[in-house]
């Protein structure tokens, strides 16, 4: 559900561009990252964004996602994800849960 969320709002925010910027943004960003990929591809565009959004110095994420709040969204979102990829300090995996999902859909999303 993750990705699913990530490509609407990466789609949404094309929609909003024009001209050379749109076409820009759907080959750079979203062709890159969910394109006609295979399997292989997929995962590596998706490591590619979980590590990217999870390291400081990266300004990435604002250009796949420049709205600030739908960003930030995404980058907590990466964090569950590499919790689920990446071995903490004991190796063990954390799950994504239910309950850590709807957490974080909760801070950004309201029913307003």
């Amino acid at each position: 559900m993750i990705w699913v969320l990530t490509y609407a709002i990466m789609l949404r925010h094309q929609e909003g561009l024009q001209g050379f910027k749109k076409v820009w943004y759907k080959l750079k960003t979203v062709d890159q990252l969910y394109g006609s990929l295979s399997y292989s591809g997929l995962e590596r565009e998706r490591i590619h964004m979980m590590f990217d959004s999870n390291y400081p110095r990266c300004q990435e994420s604002e250009d796949w996602i420049p709205d600030p709040v739908q960003c930030e969204w995404f980058r907590k979102a990466m964090a569950l994800v590499s919790g689920r990829l990446m071995p903490n300090l004991h190796g063990s995996l954390k799950d994504i849960t239910f309950d850590a999902f709807d957490a974080l859909c909760d801070e950004f999303i309201t029913d307003e």
